[in-house]
């Protein structure tokens, strides 16, 4: 999924996304201790990730 998602699939970057946003939401909000810049700090991540996707490399 990584792979096509480096690729610019937004399907698999959508499938990533669903995987993991609640895992990056949590680890944001045990960090922040807040629910509003958990969120805004998740929205973030992905963000980040998505324009970056491309410089992915797999070894």
């Amino acid at each position: 999924m990584l792979q096509r998602a480096s690729t610019g699939d937004r399907d698999a970057f959508g499938v990533l996304y669903d995987r993991h946003v609640r895992a990056v939401y949590w680890q944001a909000f045990r960090v922040v201790r807040d629910a509003d810049a958990a969120e805004d700090v998740t929205q973030e991540t992905f963000v980040v990730a998505w324009r970056r996707s491309r410089t992915i490399r797999l070894v």
